[in-house]
């Protein structure tokens, strides 16, 4: 399955403030991009929070990919992602 994050109905707050996510235990890398203006950095930070700093689990992890747009490793792009995606700073020099 190919995601931007995992979806907030996925993990929930425990007693004692940890974040606990609930999938079936196979690893996952979340990939934020610095210019992806689908999945904006605000949201990859509250993911990384989550998944990484609040979180026990050690079959997740995430990274920040500079310059990296929503549909910036597509082939292809959808017209919704053309429409609607930051562009590369590499495509303003």
């Amino acid at each position: 399955m190919i995601e931007s994050a995992l979806r907030r109905d996925f993990r929930s707050i425990e007693k004692d403030g940890s974040s606990k996510l609930q999938f079936n235990g196979t690893p996952f890398l979340t990939i934020g991009g610095s210019s992806d203006g689908l999945m904006r950095i605000t949201r990859f930070a509250e993911d990384f929070y989550h998944a990484i700093t609040n979180n026990q689990d050690k079959n997740v992890d995430a990274t920040v990919v500079d310059d990296l747009t929503h549909g910036g490793w597509l082939e292809s792009q959808p017209q919704w992602i053309i429409d609607n995606d930051l562009p590369s700073l590499k495509t303003k020099e």
